[in-house]
């Protein structure tokens, strides 16, 4: 009589964990492990509002990384009435910035490996901390190389012709206000740079 409650207690122990095993296989099934966020375990649940960083892809891991240089998002075109222009002739370029800044200009200089690129200055950023400065506060690179696009932060494709920007620190600069607003203007109106009109 012991021997058969044993038998039919371990039988119903069997029945017991065999139905667990195939409802988790089914919740499995039905809940893929790619759903399930285990970031926040043992933490109160709360609505997520984290975006994917502007750098983040979505692209399969293996992939090899894209060797084309880092943008950011397009921020909105700038109303026309708000800028003036900068026509970089020897390149046919044509780049606007915030119509309130004082004038600017620039100069066509050369990497150490031959690459073209713009120096565009200010005097009023001209500071007595680094030798030889010229108030330099962004730079705009044609045709980056690999190596370029490191100090890259946008790009923009003109017909045939990459162009990119670069922005310094501002270590140098006998005014850092001004030189962060011709920055920040550099960053809104650089993607809306075109090719000069003839």
């Amino acid at each position: 009589m012991l021997r058969r409650r044993k038998r039919i207690a371990v039988t119903v122990a069997s029945l017991v964990a065999g139905l667990v095993l195939v409802a988790g296989f089914i919740w499995v099934v039905t809940h893929p492990y790619s759903s399930i966020d285990l970031s926040n375990a043992g933490q109160p649940s709360s609505p997520s509002t984290s975006q994917p960083s502007s750098g983040s892809s979505t692209k399969d891991s293996t992939e090899s990384p894209a060797t084309t240089t880092p943008t950011q998002p397009n921020p909105p075109a700038p109303d026309p009435s708000t800028i003036k222009n900068l026509t970089i002739t020897q390149w046919g370029v044509v780049l606007g910035y915030d119509r309130t800044l004082p004038g600017m200009s620039y100069l066509i200089k050369r990497t150490g490996a031959g690459t073209q690129y713009v120096s565009l200055m200010y005097d009023g950023l001209i500071g007595d901390k680094c030798t030889g400065d010229q108030g330099e506060f962004a730079s705009i690179i044609k045709d980056p190389t690999n190596a370029d696009s490191t100090a890259l932060i946008n790009t923009v494709k003109l017909g045939s012709d990459t162009y990119g920007l670069a922005l310094p620190d501002n270590a140098c600069t006998g005014d850092v206000a001004l030189f962060t607003q011709f920055q920040n203007s550099m960053k809104t109106n650089f993607p809306y740079m075109t090719v000069a009109t003839p």
